[in-house]
């Protein structure tokens, strides 16, 4: 039945010629993740990633254009669908007082909470609100709730008031959050939507972001972000972690890993030598793929560069190493340090200045590698 699918979209039209090219990579993972993706036409990803995902030092980048995230995004979302989601995932990170991560909000009311994809929720609090403008014919809004003190909020599209969300949910656990819940709103045909989310009852709201699209809801492609400066894989495994939750209640089908340098670097928090570097690295995937009840998602790892962040022998021990784990684990390896080449601080043709962050050329290789 899937070979006889593949076939039917290839000579239907040639967007089925260029999704038989995911169909293909997905055959490589989990049958489940093929199976999921065939019945139901969408695939979700889940990208995790430090700042080498998103940050680009000379100058500081708009991560919404400049970013190996967003030129996979925009290459996957013209490969798998024809009416691609539009515009990517908040939510954004600051840097200082700069946006850099995904959409940038255009009003930011609020304080930041260390949980949803990228740990950087909006606090919604009295009567404060978020609100940005995008094209599509549909909006996503991702929220965490929890089990008391939650709020609710108006969302208003257009200067309408399109419907309300309410964050607390009394079936939680007490004390307890869930990342990653989400409600979608659509308008009448492709235009302008100016959202707004603003806390009217309650104690909080906590908003982890928006997803514009062309309310695509039988294909498509949307890949959640859930990418945070200095994230390690061991951080992910040793705290009650919002991510999971996240990949618990959205079901991606595919979840690309791009971590290693903060558990590697020997001044840094963590400094593992490469068996505990592995062990790690196994530890996330088991804690992924627990996630599912019926079915696994396909799982690829993205190997970091040579720097000045890593051990001496971080291309060579360390990347034979996770070569083999991957083998071991049915994970998908690429080779961001074979895509780039050896880098040093005279001549970093992919890096910005410090090495480490990949400047707009090395988004690029990365994005399109992956």
């Amino acid at each position: 039945g899937l070979e006889h699918d593949r076939a039917a979209r290839q000579r239907v039209d040639p967007i089925g010629q260029r999704h038989c090219l995911l169909d293909q990579l997905l055959d490589q993972q989990h049958g489940g993740a093929r199976l999921a993706q065939a019945a139901s036409g969408i695939v979700t990803e889940v990208w995790i990633a430090d700042s080498t995902g998103h940050f680009k030092l000379d100058p500081v980048s708009d991560a919404e254009t400049l970013s190996c995230l967003s030129v996979y995004e925009t290459e996957m979302a013209d490969l798998y669908c024809s009416a691609a989601r539009t515009s990517g995932y908040m939510p954004v990170q600051q840097y200082g007082t700069a946006q850099v991560t995904g959409i940038q909000w255009d009003t930011v009311q609020g304080s930041r909470t260390a949980r949803g994809p990228a740990y950087q929720n909006m606090r919604l609090t009295g009567s404060q609100r978020c609100a940005v403008s995008r094209d599509g014919t549909a909006v996503t809004v991702f929220y965490t709730a929890q089990d008391s003190g939650g709020g609710t909020a108006t969302v208003t599209i257009n200067g309408t008031t399109a419907g309300t969300i309410t964050s607390t949910d009394g079936t939680l656990a007490a004390g307890t959050y869930d990342s990653g819940r989400a409600v979608t709103y659509t308008r009448s045909g492709y235009g302008p939507i100016n959202l707004d989310v603003q806390l009217t009852s309650g104690t909080a709201f906590e908003l982890e972001g928006a997803y514009f699209h062309n309310a695509n809801v039988a294909t498509g492609f949307m890949l959640i972000r859930a990418d945070k400066s200095g994230q390690s894989m061991s951080y992910i495994n040793d705290t009650p972690d919002p991510l999971m939750q996240v990949i618990k209640n959205e079901q991606p089908q595919l979840v690309t890993i791009q971590l290693g340098i903060n558990d590697a670097n020997p001044n840094g928090s963590y400094a593992l030598a490469v068996d505990d570097f592995v062990a790690e690295f196994e530890t996330l995937i088991t804690n992924i793929r627990a996630q599912y009840s019926t079915w696994t998602p396909a799982i690829r790892y993205l190997f970091q560069n040579q720097s000045v962040w890593v051990p001496s022998d971080y291309s060579t021990t360390y990347r034979t190493a996770m070569r083999n784990a991957c083998a071991k684990n049915d994970v998908l390896f690429i080779d961001g340090h074979d895509a780039v080449g050896s880098i040093s601080g005279s001549d970093p043709l992919d890096f910005s200045d410090d090495t480490l962050h990949p400047n707009a050329r090395g988004h690029w290789v990365w994005g399109q590698a992956v």
